[in-house]
């Protein structure tokens, strides 16, 4: 009887046995799945993952610097120096921290810091570990045994910082790894890309027409940009209208750019003015490309592509040509306009831009934000684009004077004239080389010369160095492909309209 109560304990102990190991290796699977989900969803964007962490966010508050943040998020004064010391200016510059911005900080669980992944004792013995390696104690003590009532304000003593996340911008962070070996990297969010549309009819003016059609603030500094040499922004009237392909950038949901204007027409008093995206240096190397191969069989240089007629074409060259423009009117020709290189026939530059010069007539060093042309009084001054003459005066110091607005964007100053040009009065409208006065030296001056200055969006440029667009047309070459794309473009605008008008917007 007993052999056989020994050998039923034996067997239901036996079965008890195998049904405890099932479930455990259920549990084991189970959780496995889960933690490989979690893993999944929460590593991405940071690079790290958040189970076993708990974040606080914040703002880094004025006049603090980033030796005082991570003080405050729960690091020593020696780690937080370490670390300040060692961040390089390409991933994190420590002086261009601005108050304001956001910032996330990681700190372990308390469930984890016993008996968890990674314990406190573990990670204080970590020989790798030199940041955040030491946790403090509950009476506030910071990584490395130092105190601080800040620090046991923000963190209060018990955890110790793992992560920081730092928001540079509204798209790009700073990630601070400091759990184990000190790792400082990059991390960005996704931007897509979305085409949209916008047909605005001028009521009141462009920026509050733009924006009750729900167009972004972008597009129209864009378009200010792209029409500057074609359209004086100041002289809209009302029922011009301007329809618009384009490109946004979106991010978290939200409009956060303009990418690219890839087509426009502008219509000014029943004129239009049509504009096509169309850049020649991404046209080649796409062409380049794609004809790699029968280049290379027919043994010809990898950078000439063959003409209509079977002739090389030297591309760079051509490039050259043209410069960086990408916007073109209907007929290929460049929608900016380039400017004088000089407003006269000048003996040679007297005086420079300079924000220190010694006056020669005050003995004073203050700004001469303009360019002296020394020349023979009498000597015709030149506007050196298009554009509309502001003002026709004798200003002080500056003599004789005549301001003009080329468009938007820039706007020039002739100083010291002697006397001013046949009809340049204000408001009168001046072509690119049209007299607008004569060299002279009235105003505060010491001879005979020309002060010219030129303003862009309001600032002070440098005549000498300022970037004058060219105003070269396409050549012939990108013509066929132009045609194709402008064509597309047309359409695409079309189809656009239509969806419009069958969705009822």
């Amino acid at each position: 009887m007993r052999r056989k109560d020994i050998f039923l304990s034996l067997a239901l102990l036996t079965v008890l046995s195998a049904a405890l190991a099932l479930s455990g290796c259920r549990g084991r699977l189970a959780a496995g799945k889960s933690e490989t989900a979690e893993q999944h969803d929460t590593i991405y964007p940071l690079g790290f993952l958040t189970d076993t962490l708990e974040m606080k966010s914040g703002r880094v508050r004025g006049g603090e610097n980033f030796m005082g943040l991570l003080m405050r998020l729960g690091l020593s004064g020696k780690e937080a120096w370490a670390l300040s010391q060692s961040c390089p200016d390409s991933l994190f510059d420590v002086r261009k921290m601005r108050a304001g911005n956001e910032y996330d900080a990681y700190y372990l669980k308390e469930k984890f810091q016993e008996g968890g992944a990674e314990t406190e004792t573990e990670a204080a013995s970590n020989p790798e570990s030199n940041i955040a390696s030491n946790p403090g104690s509950n009476t506030g003590a910071h990584p490395g045994g130092k105190t601080s009532s800040k620090g046991k304000a923000e963190n209060d003593g018990r955890k110790h910082l793992h992560y920081l996340v730092y928001h540079n911008n509204r798209l790009e962070s700073t990630v601070f790894a400091l759990k184990d070996s000190t790792r400082i990297y990059k991390v960005c969010k996704e931007i897509r890309y979305e085409d949209a549309r916008a047909d605005v009819t001028i009521n009141s003016s462009l920026w509050n027409d733009m924006q009750a059609a729900g167009a972004p603030v972008q597009l129209i500094l864009d378009l200010s940009d792209i029409y500057a040499w074609t359209v004086d922004f100041f002289g809209l009237q009302k029922g011009d209208r301007f329809r618009v392909l384009y490109r946004k950038k979106i991010c978290d949901g939200a409009v956060i750019g303009i990418d690219t204007v890839r087509y426009a027409i502008f219509t000014h008093r029943g004129t239009d003015y049509e504009c096509i995206m169309f850049n020649p240096a991404e046209y080649v190397r796409q062409a380049r490309h794609q004809q790699q191969t029968q280049l290379q069989s027919q043994a010809r240089p990898a950078d000439s592509l063959a003409a209509g007629n079977g002739d090389a074409i030297d591309w760079d060259k051509l490039l050259a040509g043209i410069g960086s423009n990408i916007y073109w009117n209907e007929k290929g020709e460049s929608m900016r306009k380039t400017f004088l290189k000089a407003p006269l026939h000048y003996s040679r530059v007297s005086s420079g831009f300079s924000y220190a010069r010694k006056h020669p007539v005050t003995r004073k060093v203050q700004p001469h934000t303009g360019v002296d042309y020394a020349a023979p009084t009498g000597t015709p001054v030149m506007s050196i684009g298009d554009g509309t003459v502001l003002s026709v005066k004798y200003e002080g110091a500056g003599g004789n004077t005549v301001r003009i607005r080329h468009n938007s964007v820039y706007s020039t100053a002739y100083l010291h004239l002697s006397k001013f040009g046949k009809g340049i009065t204000a408001g009168a409208r001046v072509s690119q080389g049209q007299v607008i006065g004569y060299v002279g030296a009235t105003g505060r001056c010491t001879g005979p010369h020309l002060d010219f200055r030129v303003w862009k969006n309001g600032s002070p440029v440098n005549p000498l160095t300022m970037d004058s667009p060219p105003s070269e047309p396409l050549p012939e070459a990108f013509i066929p492909a132009f045609d194709a794309l402008r064509a597309s473009l047309r359409d695409a605008w079309g189809k656009s309209r239509q969806r419009v008008e069958e969705s009822g917007l």
